[in-house]
């Protein structure tokens, strides 16, 4: 009888809770990344790095 394969019981709701909050987990980290990899945290903080306005300067021109 041990040679019997079991198949495992997956809990759809544990599931679908754990996607929910990796999904949140996710979104919320890519958006700090984003936050400081632009230097926004400077921006908040009320001292905005001048390479911040100039690399957004520059996007605007390049747009043009």
């Amino acid at each position: 009888m041990k040679d019997e394969k079991r198949v495992p019981v997956i809990d759809h709701d544990l599931a679908e809770l754990q996607a929910k909050r990796h999904f949140k987990v996710c979104l919320v980290v890519s958006i700090l990344f984003l936050i400081f990899y632009f230097g926004l945290g400077n921006f908040i903080a009320g001292t905005p790095e001048p390479e911040f306005w100039l690399r957004i300067e520059a996007a605007i021109s390049a747009s043009r």
